[in-house]
């Protein structure tokens, strides 16, 4: 379960900005958009996030991404378990 520490940080902003400017969560395609990243990516990540708890979604419910935990919180889990492999 690697993932890209620069990538994830990048959603997790965009959603936090999005959510800052706007009465909803971001789409799937708009975080795609506004990172500059493949849908597919998105949803990789996010499964990922979600796994880690640091994202949350409620099944076939759109726009529902909530952040769990801040960015340096990720990092350091992210960090963790790079060194325990």
């Amino acid at each position: 379960m690697s993932i890209d520490t620069e990538i994830a940080d990048n959603i997790l902003e965009f959603i936090a900005a999005y959510t800052e400017e706007h009465p909803m969560p971001p789409s799937m395609r708009e975080i795609a958009e506004g990172c500059f990243i493949a849908y597919g990516t998105v949803i990789r990540y996010l499964d990922i996030m979600e796994v880690m708890g640091c994202v949350q979604r409620e099944s076939g419910k759109a726009r529902s991404v909530s952040i769990l935990k801040r960015k340096t919180e990720m990092d350091q889990m992210i960090d963790h378990n790079d060194h325990t492999k």
